[in-house]
């Protein structure tokens, strides 16, 4: 049996995260972040409207399209 110890964090820029550490050689360590969080984070700091999906997902082209007043724009 090995022990891990988590810490959680949550950050300005990639938002929540946690490390895991194990108790034992070669006491390991994992970093894990959400790269969707940090989307929506960055997006959010540069003022740019996007609407995020439930459960997490994103749709790239719904989340990237820009909104002026209520329209939608079609992507690229």
């Amino acid at each position: 049996m090995v022990n891990h110890y988590y810490f959680y964090g949550i950050d300005a820029d990639f938002g929540p995260f946690f490390l895991k550490f194990c108790t034992y050689f070669p006491y390991n360590a994992k970093l894990c972040i959400n790269g969707h969080e940090y989307v929506k984070r960055q997006l959010a700091k540069e003022g740019i409207l996007f609407e995020a999906l439930n459960a997490g997902g994103m749709d790239p082209y719904r989340i990237l399209r820009p909104r002026w007043q209520g329209r939608v724009f079609p992507p690229p």
